[in-house]
């Protein structure tokens, strides 16, 4: 996974690439068919770590798949279209 533009978190902030194939499986399995304008509505509650910041605790790693509060964090569409920047404590825990 590359970070973009060698971008480092400040403090306990963590950046996640949002993982829109798990959003879109889920929803594939059950028969469903959704437009992109409610995707948006759905995107977010997993992802995988791209970069932490120096403050977050030492239990996530870069590359570990996570589970997070789907209203966390800001968009870094700077970065690319599909990164969120929080708070390491709205990290829910991991998925394997």
């Amino acid at each position: 996974m590359k970070i973009p533009r060698n971008f480092t978190p400040a403090y306990a902030r963590v950046l996640i690439l949002l993982d829109q194939s798990a959003i879109e499986k889920k929803f594939e399995k059950a028969g469903l068919v959704m437009p992109d304008q409610s995707r948006d509505k759905f995107q977010g509650c997993e992802g995988v770590i791209a970069a932490v910041g120096e403050t977050a605790s030492p239990q996530w790693k870069v590359g570990q798949r996570v589970l997070f509060n789907r209203f966390s964090g800001e968009k870094m569409e700077i970065l690319g279209p599909n990164y969120l920047l929080i708070q390491d404590e709205d990290i829910l825990g991991s998925v394997e």
